[in-house]
């Protein structure tokens, strides 16, 4: 909102001085700051928040001046005098005054990162967890993550899970977890295979594979507002969906951050024990994410047993082995999880807290959070070419052959055809 001005200042200027909160959506900050097309210099944000940024343009500059201001008493913040130098004193006094007002009236923000605070939906931390096929426990590494993000003391207010895209609308244990525990959920996204949804899209009766993805992307976003992390969950394997367009990379894409020319979702892979199967297993899925631009972070392995030749200690040494000999110092294997039959049981929420402790015990969660805090870190501070930009999904773009549309149908008719030719009912 606007605080006041006063064109008496100069005869051919006018001075605007206000407050516009700009980071709740990119659509506000791109209105502050002109990020469509403009050439507006936007520097780096300081490390410490909240800040403050400081806009000056009139009608005799082409592109505002904008600088970031801090201070650690988070009390008055003081304008260095470059940006103002030859403007006359009652603007300076003007813009300044209404900066300390902000500040007083913000005194109960802590200086603190943004990765202890809620942050806005664009700030919010994204991990896509994927999985080198179905059941090798991508939900459970999931559960794992948020249930020990609760224990390093994340509110749970802070943390989201959802799966955009499934094959399975039963209750999991992820979902029941999140439900006990206060944490915002989405079981089943608005992408499901249901029985005869594949034929049905080759049919042209369904969404097209742009309308899919631009609904998983609204989804995140909803989700991802004033959160800190956001777990996405991937189905089945990678190439899961891929017959529609809608494959676990495509949906990485489209969840990705929604701030201008920001990367995919990062890729947390889940592999599963041995050695020469975990590697090769990591190597043949992680390459499908690379191949559509789609950043990999590296892999958690699942289901160790911990003993014999394939014990969770001789595994970890060997394929830890091969992670530091053969992949980037940016692809890290984070941690080797034992098997823990109990958390597939019936009472397995009554086991739920035991497996999150043995998962952080073997797990680097703080490194995983952090590594995918590093790819959120190039749609906010960086103009890396080689960074993955996120999907523009097309409304009027589809992945389908080409051949003249029929009528939609609804999913129960579609379903209802499908048994009726001998399918089995969806899950």
């Amino acid at each position: 909102f606007l605080r006041g001005w006063d064109p008496k200042i100069r005869e051919n200027r006018r001075y605007v001085t206000g407050i516009v909160q700009v980071d709740e959506s990119d659509e506000s900050l791109s209105m502050c700051l002109g990020d469509n097309g403009s050439k507006a210099l936007m520097s780096c944000p300081p490390s410490q928040l909240p800040a403050l940024a400081v806009i000056l343009q009139d009608s005799s500059t082409r592109h505002p001046q904008i600088q970031f201001l801090e201070d650690k008493n988070n009390r008055t913040l003081k304008l260095h005098n470059s940006l103002l130098l030859r403007e006359p004193a009652p603007l300076w006094n003007s813009v300044q005054s209404t900066i300390n007002s902000l500040i007083l009236s913000k005194t109960n923000h802590r200086d603190v990162p943004c990765g202890k605070r809620s942050c806005p939906d664009s700030q919010a931390t994204r991990l896509f967890v994927a999985g080198d096929r179905s059941s090798v426990g991508k939900s459970s590494v999931c559960l794992g993550i948020l249930g020990n993000l609760l224990r390093q003391g994340y509110e749970a207010s802070s943390l989201a899970y959802i799966k955009p895209a499934t094959q399975c609308e039963a209750t999991q244990l992820i979902q029941t977890f999140c439900e006990a525990r206060g944490i915002t959920c989405v079981p089943v996204g608005p992408i499901v295979y249901y029985k005869g949804f594949t034929r049905a899209f080759l049919d042209g009766k369904t969404d097209f594979a742009s309308s899919l993805l631009n609904q998983a992307s609204h989804a995140v976003d909803e989700i991802a507002r004033n959160k800190q992390v956001v777990l996405i969950d991937g189905v089945g394997f990678p190439a899961v969906g891929s017959i529609c367009g809608t494959d676990n990379a495509s949906v990485a894409r489209a969840c990705g951050y929604s701030r201008q020319n920001g990367p995919p979702a990062p890729v947390l892979v889940v592999g599963p024990s041995g050695v020469g199967n975990a590697v090769d297993s990591y190597n043949l899925n992680a390459t499908y994410f690379s191949a559509h631009s789609v950043p990999v972070i590296g892999a958690v392995f699942n289901k160790l047993s911990m003993d014999g030749y394939y014990s969770l200690k001789n595994c970890r040494d060997a394929v830890g082995s091969y992670f530091k000999q053969y992949q980037s110092p940016d692809i890290q294997v984070y941690g080797f999880v034992p098997l823990f039959p109990k958390i597939a049981g019936d009472k397995a929420m009554d086991h739920v807290d035991e497996f999150i402790r043995i998962f952080g015990k073997h797990v680097d969660v703080q490194a995983i959070v952090k590594a995918a805090e590093r790819i959120r870190s190039r749609s906010e501070c960086e103009e890396d070419s080689r960074a993955p930009k996120r999907a523009k999904v097309l409304e009027n773009s589809s992945k389908r052959p080409a051949k003249e549309a029929t009528p939609g149908l609804t999913r129960q008719q579609i379903e209802k055809q499908a048994r009726a030719a001998g399918a089995a009912a969806s899950a």
